[in-house]
This record gives C-alpha cells, sequence and structure tokens, in this order.
C-alpha cells in the first residue's frame, strides 16, 4: 500500500522528536553522574544539601573584599591649605604738594632702600637759590647782633626764612620712610607733574601679607587672629608664622572664593613682594581626640555612618564568617583626611576603611573578606 507523502512527513518529525527526546535523557543520566562523582570526590561522601544547593543553583552568598582600620586617638588640627602671592603690606603712593619737574629717580623698580633714603625727587633749583640767599642774610644779621645793631627779634625773623627754605627743598625730595622696596613708576624723569600726582609707589617690607582664596564651605571657618603657617618657594625649608588679618565678605565669580588676607612679620625683610607662598590655616585644634579616616564615613539621610567589622566563630580569624554591621556616628569636625567622632566608636575598634568595589555595595550584615594593604 502506497503511504501519502503528508503522513510520510508526520512518521518522520515523530521520530525525530522521539529520537532527540532519548538524547536529552542520556544526558540528563549523563549529567548526574557527573554530579554525583564530583560530590564524592569533593567530600567523599553524600555532599551537603547546602553544598548541593548552591553548586545546582550556580551560585554562592557574595563575599564583598574590603581593607580595615581602627579607631585611634589622636591630636586633630583642622587645616585650611591654600595657595596666594605675596605683596607689600604698605603700598605707599608718592606724591609732591607743589608741582614741578621730576628731577630724579634714585632707584630702578625692584630695588631694595633703607629707611631715610630719598627715593625720588623735584627740581630744586629755586629753593636752592632761596635757601643760599637766606642763609646769606642769616650769616650777615647774626653779626649785626653780635654788635648790637639789630634786636634779637629781627635775628630770629631771617633764621626762620633759612627753616622755611630748607623745608620748601626737603618737600621736593621723596625719603624712604622704613626699609622697603622700589615699587612702579608712574612718569619719567623730566616729567612735569601736579600736586597729588603719583609719580610712584613705596613699599613697606618690614610686615608683608598673602593674599589667599578660601572655597565657599570653608570661609565660616576662617577667624581674624588665627595663626597661619606659611612656606615659600624661595625658602622651602622655611616656616614662617603669620596671622589672618582680615576676610573679604564678598564672594568671588566662578570659584566661589573669598580673600583672606595673612600678615606676615617681615623683620629681616627676606620675604618679597611677588613671591608665591602657601597658607596652611589652622582653624581647629583639639588634643587626645578620637579620629577616623573620612573616608570611612558614609553619608545617609540620618546621618553619617561607618561599617564596624564583626568576627564570628572561636578564634574569631575565620576568613568566611566575617559581616559587616551599620554604626551610626556623630561626627564634630572633618577635614580633607580625618573625621573627629564624638560618639558611636570606641578607641581600638575596628572598622571598614574601604572596599575595592562601590562603597554602596557594603550594606548591613553583608559577609566581608579581609585582604591586606
Amino acid at each position: 500500500m502506497t503511504i501519502p507523502k503528508r503522513q510520510k512527513a508526520i512518521i518522520f518529525i515523530l521520530i525525530l522528536a522521539g529520537s532527540l527526546l532519548i538524547m536529552r535523557g542520556k544526558a540528563m543520566m549523563t549529567d548526574s553522574v557527573s554530579l554525583e562523582a564530583l560530590k564524592e570526590r569533593l567530600f567523599k561522601s553524600k555532599a551537603p544539601e547546602g553544598i548541593l544547593g548552591a553548586v545546582t543553583k550556580g551560585r554562592s552568598e557574595e563575599v564583598i573584599p574590603v581593607r580595615v582600620t581602627t579607631v585611634t586617638r589622636a591630636d586633630y588640627e583642622d587645616i585650611i591649605t591654600s595657595f596666594g602671592i605675596i605683596k607689600g603690606f604698605g603700598e605707599i603712593p608718592i606724591k609732591f604738594k607743589e608741582s614741578g619737574m621730576i628731577a630724579g629717580f634714585y632707584f630702578k623698580e625692584g630695588d631694595e632702600i633703607e629707611s631715610g633714603e630719598i627715593v625720588v625727587s623735584q627740581d630744586q633749583n629755586e629753593e636752592n637759590l632761596r635757601f643760599e640767599y637766606a642763609e646769606i642774610e642769616y650769616i650777615k644779621h647774626k653779626k649785626l647782633y653780635d654788635l648790637g645793631a639789630i634786636t634779637k627779634d629781627a635775628l630770629r625773623q631771617r633764621e626762620l626764612e633759612v627753616t622755611s627754605t630748607e623745608l620748601d627743598i626737603k618737600k621736593r625730595s621723596f625719603h624712604a620712610p622704613s626699609d622697603g622696596i622700589m615699587g612702579t613708576r608712574k612718569v619719567n624723569e623730566g616729567e612735569l607733574v601736579e600736586p597729588n600726582d603719583v609719580v610712584a609707589t613705596f613699599l613697606d617690607i618690614t610686615n608683608v601679607f598673602c593674599e589667599v582664596g578660601i572655597i565657599e564651605k570653608d570661609i565660616g571657618k576662617v577667624k581674624v587672629g588665627q595663626a597661619v603657617k606659611i612656606t615659600l618657594d624661595r625658602f622651602p625649608d622655611a616656616v614662617f608664622v603669620g596671622a589672618v588679618d582680615s576676610v573679604s565678605p564678598m564672594i568671588e565669580g566662578r570659584s566661589r572664593t573669598q580673600t583672606v588676607r595673612i600678615l606676615i612679620p617681615n623683620d629681616k625683610s627676606v620675604i618679597k613682594p611677588g613671591m608665591f607662598a602657601r597658607s596652611e590655616i589652622t582653624t581647629f585644634k583639639k588634643k587626645n581626640a578620637l579620629v577616623v579616616p573620612r573616608k570611612t564615613l558614609k553619608k545617609t539621610e540620618d546621618g553619617y555612618v561607618v561599617f564596624g567589622v564583626i568576627r564570628q566563630g572561636i578564634s574569631g580569624q575565620d576568613p568566611g564568617n566575617i559581616t559587616a554591621r551599620t554604626i551610626p556616628v556623630k561626627v564634630e569636625r572633618a577635614s580633607e583626611d580625618l573625621a573627629l567622632i564624638l560618639e558611636g566608636l570606641k578607641e581600638g575598634q575596628e572598622i571598614v576603611l574601604e572596599s575595592p568595589r562601590a562603597k554602596e555595595t557594603i550594606k548591613d550584615g553583608v559577609r566581608i573578606e579581609i585582604i591586606e594593604e
């Protein structure tokens, strides 16, 4: 009897499906045997149900590698580090009260000047002539007075004329009021200047100051009078001590900083304007404080927490039985590196320092594995 083509196709599909079912059954038997052999090799007996379940499911409990540290006591300092440029404390504008031509500058810009030296002068020809005439008149009247030919008041008048012309000459010169540095010249020699025109600047460097920018979040810590350590590139091994002199009330531009001016005594005049300076403003000190590295802290909606290390077992050293425990802490202050703890921790307590993985993966009760530095 001839079988129709359609029936032949159906019979072929049924045979193929049966073959596939038989092959799958054999594979499952093979896997079962392999699994039993693996159990026998690892445990030399029937595998424990928990481990069998883990192998069967293809997964195990997550263990997070971490580095740990201990809570310690130390002298805590909150220091704000910033950078700035040294400037002359007393930038004195040089002016003259009378009109006149600039006769000469006696120092170049940047030259050091000793107290009392003439820095710049106006033309004094007219004053010199008047002084010379006044001196001659005084000498002549002194002789007449000695002969009794004139009164003492007449002689005194000639004496005052000498003094007056002498003062006029001094007004035509600017004398350094202290040790300092020649600043910027505003005019040239031979140029006519009017009263109160700024001719040049004189920098008084017996004290200098450094202007630094403090970011907005730190400015509340900075107060006038706080001690400041200053180091200079020019003197890398020296530390100069200054103090906060003023804090600007204005927040500047995109940097969102406020300018702090630091006063630095400069008795030996070794610090010069223009030097690059690094400042460390000490805003807080506390001795024998309970501290932890700042990176151990995690910010939550309720405040800060750290992760304590809980070692279980008799020896407490079983690497497979260590967990992390969330510990709420109260933080008094925090610097870039350290946090000052008020409540929640004890000295010597072991806490999680960091994990190579994201900190968010550490949760209360999670198993951890301690790794070395």
